[in-house]
């Protein structure tokens, strides 16, 4: 293995209310991404969430006639770059910038698991760092791309703001990955909501009306940093940035996709 580019951008500890769920090395063991023998890389080779993420993600590389030839590009909360190797391997890329909060994750866990699916990694820098306060020249970057990290992000206004600004005047934006409640999973949300309601279980009256938000229905996880947003929330969020910007649903309808276009 070739000696990779560790960065560090972190000059104190985050504050993020999921910091120290994301930076727990005993319970990251645990996950899929936690690759360290043939049983894990097989169990991460086949998941079939993590093969429809990355089927999302070229599906929208087709359909924008995308190209990452000699682009710069950073992946935010980019974890361990699993998708984003297995993706963008087959690309004569400028540079990719793979940034996470974890710092295990990022500097540990990142260059071995990239390094099995691109085995130059010269070009790739790892960046243990916060995604809001990205220490590189304004409108510089070609493309953004956050998968499965865009809803965990605690302040996602100040997360846009910061990238229209990095963002060159041509770059677009790539978010894969955001939860998606169909219908039927709307419905049962209901139908829990109006249940707990109805019993006050665990005193649910107290902080909640009888006629719902979508916070109540689809309540953030304090613990992990997911929040969960409607399709207007992201309407207003894309929005105040002036993003133009594209809708994908996945396959299972699990899951949507999002490409922004200055």
């Amino acid at each position: 293995m070739s000696k990779p580019n560790l960065i560090n951008w972190i000059e104190k500890l985050d504050t993020d209310k999921s910091f120290n769920y994301w930076n727990d090395e005993g319970i990251e063991k645990k996950k899929i991404f936690y690759i360290n023998n043939e049983s894990s890389l097989k169990n991460i080779k086949n998941s079939r969430h993590l093969n429809e993420i990355k089927n999302e993600f070229e599906k929208i590389i087709q359909k924008y006639n995308i190209d990452f030839s000699n682009k710069n590009i950073y992946s935010l909360g980019s974890g361990t770059g699993w998708i984003e190797s297995i993706v963008l391997k087959n690309y004569n890329f400028k540079s990719l910038n793979l940034l996470d909060f974890s710092k295990h994750r990022i500097l540990s866990l990142a260059p071995k698991t990239v390094e099995l699916n691109i085995k130059d990694i010269t070009n790739i820098n790892f960046i243990y760092g916060n995604m809001y306060d990205l220490k590189i020249k304004d409108s510089s970057v070609d493309y953004f791309i956050l998968t499965q990290a865009f809803h965990h992000a605690d302040e996602p206004l100040e997360l846009l703001k910061s990238i229209n600004y990095k963002l060159k005047s041509n770059g677009k934006v790539i978010i894969i990955g955001e939860p998606y409640f169909n219908f039927v999973s709307t419905i049962k949300h209901f139908a829990y909501h109006f249940i707990k309601y109805l019993l006050n279980h665990k005193k649910y009256r107290k902080i909640h009306y009888l006629i719902p938000g979508y916070n109540d229905l689809f309540p953030p996880d304090q613990i992990k940093g997911d929040n969960h947003y409607s399709l207007f929330d992201y309407h207003l969020m894309f929005n105040k940035f002036k993003f133009q910007y594209k809708n994908y649903i996945s396959k299972s309808k699990s899951t949507q996709s999002f490409i922004l276009f200055k």
